[in-house]
This record gives C-alpha cells, sequence and structure tokens, in this order.
C-alpha cells in the first residue's frame, strides 16, 4: 500500500480503546465535561460548550466525501483547513489516509481524546518482524484549551500547514535552530529531512503561531508544487518508523492565534 497523502493508502497516555470491525466506532461523552456529541452520521462532530471550538472527526476517504480523513478544527471562528490533491484536508491527518479501521472518540472533564486506527504497519513498510508488521497503525490527538489551542499527537500522523505565508524553525537534540524554512509554492517539489528533532515553530500568516514539541527520530518536509489543488505542506511524522524503526510519535502542539 502507498502510504501517502497524495496517493492514499496533557502529557497522560490515553490506551485505544480495542475495536476490529471496520469501521467500528467507539463514543464515550463525560457528562461532567465541557464536550457535547451535536451530530452523528459518517462523521462525528464535538463542540466545546462555550462554542469556541468544533472539531469534525471524518474517518472516511476522500472518494466518499472529497474530504480526506483526520480531525477538522474551527477555533473562533477559524478553521483549519485547506486543499490537498483537490480534495479538502484536515491540519491533522493519519498516516494510511484511507477510510478507517476503527475510530473512538472520549472525553474526560477537561479534554477530549480522538483515535483513528487502520491498516498494520506492513502496509507502511514491512520489516523482518512479523509481530510488528501485524500491529495496527493507530493515530491518537488529546485536545484541550479554550483561549489557545493544545494538542497532543501520538502515532504516526502527517500535520499539515498552509503551503504561502508560513515560515518554519526546526529545532534538533542539543536545542541549536538547525534550520529556518520560509515556505512559499514552489516550481518543483521540495522534500527535507531532519534526524532527532525535539522542536518545530511555525508562523503563518491565518493560523498564528504554532510550537511543537516532538521526539521524532525522523521529519520529513514535503512541500508540493505548485497545483491549484494544493495549499498545504506536509509535516510527516512516519520516516520515523520507515528510516529509524520508531513506532509512534509524540507531539504536543500549542497554536495561539
Amino acid at each position: 500500500m502507498a502510504c501517502t497523502l497524495a496517493a492514499g493508502c496533557t502529557k497522560e497516555h490515553h490506551p485505544a480503546p480495542e475495536a476490529d470491525t471496520r469501521t467500528a466506532v467507539t463514543i464515550s461523552v463525560s457528562a461532567k465535561g465541557q464536550w457535547r456529541v451535536l451530530e452523528r452520521d459518517s462523521c462525528v462532530v464535538i463542540a466545546l460548550a462555550n462554542h469556541q471550538t468544533t472539531v469534525l472527526v471524518d474517518w472516511t476517504d476522500q472518494r466518499s466525501d472529497n474530504r480526506h480523513p483526520g480531525v477538522f478544527l474551527t477555533h473562533k471562528g477559524v478553521s483549519f483547513a485547506g486543499k490537498y490533491g483537490n480534495a479538502s484536508a484536515p491540519f491533522f491527518v493519519p498516516d494510511i489516509p484511507e477510510t478507517q479501521d476503527s475510530v473512538w472518540v472520549l472525553t474526560t472533564d477537561s479534554s477530549l481524546v480522538l483515535g483513528m486506527q487502520c491498516g498494520t504497519y506492513a502496509d507502511i513498510k514491512p520489516s523482518a518482524d512479523p509481530q510488528i508488521d501485524a500491529l495496527p497503525v493507530v493515530f491518537q490527538a488529546v485536545i484541550a484549551g479554550q483561549t489557545d489551542l493544545t494538542l497532543e499527537l501520538s502515532g504516526l500522523y502527517y500535520v499539515l500547514l498552509p503551503v504561502s505565508g508560513t515560515t518554519l524553525r526546526i529545532s534538533c537534540i542539543g536545542g541549536s535552530a538547525v534550520d529556518t524554512l520560509r515556505v512559499d509554492r514552489p516550481g518543483t517539489r521540495i522534500i527535507r529531512y531532519y534526524d532527532n528533532v525535539t522542536s518545530i515553530r511555525a508562523w503563518t500568516r491565518e493560523y498564528g503561531e504554532w510550537q511543537i514539541e516532538t521526539d521524532a527520530r525522523r521529519l520529513q518536509v514535503d512541500i508540493p508544487a505548485s497545483s491549484a489543488g494544493t495549499n498545504l505542506f506536509e509535516l510527516d511524522f512516519d520516516h520515523s518508523y520507515k528510516d529509524r524503526g520508531q513506532r509512534s510519535v509524540r507531539s504536543f502542539v500549542h497554536i495561539q492565534h
């Protein structure tokens, strides 16, 4: 399976519920929490009680609704989404961007836990270990905060950002800023790799300032060539597994806008 978006394919740990049917959906909402389920159909929509934040969880691929699977956020009236390959895309996408095998939506008194599971590690890159190859590929996001957004990401995933008007500063082990990248629409595709990444800062025109703390052993920055159907570029965390054997990457994302 070609595992690319273009082709398809608190720091407390929150374990994923077991689910093995396609697509198995588990929803558990705390009566005391600030999140409420507004509607459920081919996706789940969750809203913060004060309606500053709306989260749409889409678990179907773009062939069914012209929308990539993932976590669509709207915060203070700003929609964190764009276009990728002529389909609507969220900023947080599971590593295997196809219809998911299982999805879970859990709420606590203070946070929202969203998870997706699709395929196995053999679909990303077969290894010499059949037990690892058979493990399911999981993407999970824990969302907290009202004024500013905070997300804890785990598993394998993409973070997408606008290809126009974004500046990245990427730091690796040691704390030094190893690269500052001003993203724009290139005439040809640009791919860069960074090892042992600890921090990614992003300044965007429309979506404010992002601070991402991560333990990614390898990060791929993939900026597509100019295209009317794509206005996002990829921070691709699955190369930590493909190239370094890291099965889960933890990232803490803080967004001020």
